[in-house]
Parts: structure tokens; sequence; C-alpha cells
């Protein structure tokens, strides 16, 4: 009977298992995602106080379920475009990508042979490692635009639970969580963070240089080595991936990091800040003052931009 426990157990059991066999069916990269999502709160959540931990999980909750119900909406608005190699692409950068990205599985798979489709798998523009990654999950879990949007939302919250974390232990709860919120539900980036682009990865390799640098420069003010040379491992292969995502991103991180350890530095005591402050002043003046210096100021923070 229907209302035996045992029996209402049984059926639920099945109902879930036929549930997750057709999401799998689907889009298995998203059955994967889904799994590891509550681990990644679970770990971000460790050993914060009961409220704070509720806050973080449903804060993170909502940024997740808000990610997952606009890829839906983008499923939905694209089924007359499912047999398009750009499907589920905002934007030409995204239709590129993807359409690269099965144009070489079809290749490695024998599913395509013209001249064109080699043309495009092995042109040099756009050849990072995200791209060799999206064709790998091509490979493995087979067409899958939506489910690596799902992905890049994933690497998208957990960079910005990293830098959570990070925030949290240097300036308390109230700004972790504000600066927390701003990332997840920025309107730029929470697009940004589900398209099949670079972006989100690039992300979350960026929190984890900026968190393990910070560790790194800890543990060796410590004194503990082995901690501060497995954190040196990490920025170096943080700062070669960023550099392989992006053209520049080195000489950037690199850069950016110097000028935290300058400001630290600076920091302690007051009058430091505050002389090192009026020096920046006195030198911005100069420069400004100067038409040839502004022109070339000018133009760096243009080209930085």
């Amino acid at each position: 009977m229907i209302g035996d426990p045992h029996v209402r157990t049984h059926l639920l059991s099945a109902g879930t298992g036929l549930v997750l066999a057709a999401l799998y069916v689907a889009s298995p990269l998203t059955l994967w995602v889904l799994l590891a999502a509550p681990v990644v709160g679970w770990l971000g959540g460790r050993d914060l106080p009961t409220h704070e931990r509720r806050l973080l999980w449903g804060l993170l909750g909502a940024a997740f379920a808000a990610r997952l119900a606009f890829i839906a909406a983008q499923f939905l608005v694209g089924l007359p475009h499912h047999n398009d190699l750009g499907v589920g692409a905002l934007t030409g950068d995204e239709r590129y990508y993807l359409s690269r990205a099965l144009r070489s599985r079809d290749i490695l798979l024998g599913f395509a042979g013209s001249k064109y489709d080699y043309f495009v798998a092995n042109d040099d523009y756009g050849q990072t490692s995200y791209l060799t990654a999206l064709t790998w999950m091509q490979v493995i879990f087979g067409p899958t635009p939506y489910g690596m949007k799902v992905l890049n939302g994933l690497f998208f919250v957990t960079g910005s639970l990293l830098l959570f974390r990070m925030t949290r232990t240097a300036f308390g709860g109230l700004p972790g969580f504000l600066g927390l919120a701003a990332l997840l539900f920025l309107p730029s980036l929470f697009v940004s963070s589900v398209s099949l682009l670079k972006e989100s990865l690039y992300f979350l390799v960026t929190s984890v240089l900026t968190v393990t640098s910070l560790r790194m420069i800890l543990a060796a003010t410590a004194r503990r080595w082995l901690r501060a040379a497995m954190s040196a491992a990490i920025v170096g292969a943080s700062l070669w991936l960023i550099n392989d995502l992006r053209r520049g991103a080195l000489l950037i991180g690199v850069a950016g990091l110097g000028l935290a350890v300058v400001i630290r530095l600076n920091a302690r005591p007051r009058w430091r800040t505050l002389a090192a402050g009026a020096m920046l002043l006195v030198a911005v003046a100069a420069i400004l003052s100067q038409a040839p210096w502004r022109t070339r100021a000018l133009d760096g923070v243009t080209a930085a931009a």
C-alpha cells in the first residue's frame, strides 16, 4: 500500500533515481557539478560560527540557484537552435570558443574531416589551456554547453568564497559578507560568471593566487618553511596559468603582489603612510604638470586598462 512508510521510502528512492538518471543523460557534467557544489559550501563554512555559517550557506545557495535559473532560461530560449554549434552562447566569442571545441571533438572522434574544421581547430588565435579544457569536456561528457556554464558558475562562486574567507579574517564578518554579496550578485559579474568564456576560471585562479600569496608570506614570517614552500609552488603554478589564460597577466599578477607588499610595508607606522601618500601626490602633480610626461602617463594607464 502507498500509505506504508516503507513503500513511500522505496517510491521516493526510485523517483529520485529516475530524476538523477534523466539529468545525467541530459547533462552528465551538470550532475557532477551539482554534487560538488555542496562540498564546496561545506568546506567554505568550516570553523565559522553557526549563524555566520548559515548566512554563508544561504548566500552561496541563492547565488548558485540564481545562476542555475539563468542557465535554464537560456536553455529554454535556445530550444529552436540546439543543432547549432554556438548553442547557448550570448556573444560572438562564446560561439567561437564552443564551435571550435566541438569541431576539435569531432576531429578527435572521427566525425569531421573538412579542411575548414582542421583550420579552425588548429588556429593560434585564442589558444589557451581553457580552450583545451573546454574541448576535453566536450569529449568526455559529450556536447555540453549548458553544463559548462554551470561549471563556470561554480568556479566563480568558489573564487568568491576564497576571497570572502580572506577578507573576513582580515576585516571581520560584515565587510566580508558585503564584499561576497557584491561579487556574487553584481549584474555584470553575474552574467560573465555563467558564460562559456575563460573569465570564471581566470577569476578562480586569481583568487587562489591572492589567498595563497598571503599564506606564503605569513608562513615565511612564522618560519614554517614547508608550508611556505608548498604555498610558493601553488603561487608559481597560478602565475603560469593566468599568464596562459590571458596574455600579459603574469606582469599584472606580479606587479599587483609587489604593490600589495609595498603598501603593507608602508602601512605601519602611520607616519610612513602619510609620507608615502604625500610623495605620491607630489609625483602625480609633477607628472601632470609636464605635457610629455602627462601624455606618456595617460597612454600607460590606457594600455593597462
